[in-house]
């Protein structure tokens, strides 16, 4: 029953805990599938790390606090979330569900319980309202440039994308121009302001479908983008009333993709701004 029971928890996204309480919480157990953050079970057991020196340095003050009026109210239990570091540095929302374990004397002694990612559950709550939020701030504009950098700006809080760029068709010279961006060098903004529409850049964006692939690129942008050090890119076409009229370009110059939680944001925004976009676009155009 017990290989069970820890063959069972070592396949769970749950990790299992059991701390001192003592200053940082040190580990006396910790299951095996604490390699999904990038450690081993010895790095907590050995003393090496301790679980409150990978508590992100923003969160632990309340970690310390809210655990403590758990403690002093005379609770079992104790729930919080909070964010922690992996072992490669990089950042993790995590909820901690605890047990509090008291001796006789009703001290607490250690603490039993699991920690669960939810990474992806808070970006999906910090892109919903940054949603929300742009919508807010889109409907107090009628200026074009305005209501581009605001979008970008929005788009931008996400943490895997550091650039960003819109281009908009010109009906009239026959192109789409580059008309907002936002982390890219003069030299490539330069060398990407204006396509043709039968170039093979704009055939992308005729296509209607996002591309997040760099190799779906002709060759002599594919070296620019190279140069520019891209590391992942995402390309969403703008359609209104049926028409492409253009294009939201974004891309990273730290990860190698763009996460899926991202995609559905960045095609989501793509559905909810054009709507503000085109109209005043095509008000423009007749003026």
């Amino acid at each position: 029953m017990q290989k069970m029971l820890k063959t069972i928890i070592n396949k769970s996204p749950a990790v299992a805990f059991i701390w001192k309480n003592m200053k940082n919480w040190p580990v006396e157990f910790v299951s095996e599938n604490v390699m999904q953050f990038g450690y081993t079970v010895d790095d907590f057991t050995s003393g090496n790390i301790l679980y409150g020196n990978i508590i992100h340095k923003d969160d632990i003050k309340a970690v310390i606090e809210n655990l403590a009026r758990s403690i002093r109210e005379g609770y079992d239990s104790f729930e919080m979330e909070y964010r922690i570091f992996t072992r490669d540095g990089s950042m993790r929302w995590v909820e901690e569900r605890t047990f509090i374990q008291r001796d006789d004397k009703g001290d607490a002694v250690h603490f039993q319980g699991i920690v669960v990612d939810v990474t992806e559950r808070k970006e999906a709550q910090e892109m919903l309202e940054i949603q929300r939020e742009l919508g807010i701030s889109l409907s107090t504009t009628w200026n074009l440039q305005t209501m581009l950098n605001r979008i970008l700006d929005a788009c931008l809080q996400i943490e895997e994308i550091d650039t960003a760029g819109i281009y908009l068709k010109d009906e009239l010279l026959d192109q789409i121009n580059l008309v907002a961006h936002r982390g890219l060098s003069s030299e490539f903004v330069k060398s990407v302001s204006t396509y043709k529409r039968d170039s093979p850049e704009a055939g992308q964006i005729w296509t209607e479908k996002p591309v997040y692939k760099l190799d779906f690129f002709s060759e002599e942008m594919a070296d620019l983008i190279r140069k520019e050090k891209i590391t992942a890119v995402a390309v969403i076409p703008m359609k209104y009333r049926g028409e492409i009229i253009g294009s939201f370009n974004f891309a990273s110059h730290t990860k190698d993709r763009i996460s899926q939680n991202t995609r559905n944001f960045l095609e989501s925004v793509a559905l909810q701004v054009v709507n503000y976009i085109a109209p005043i676009r095509i008000a423009a155009d007749l003026a």
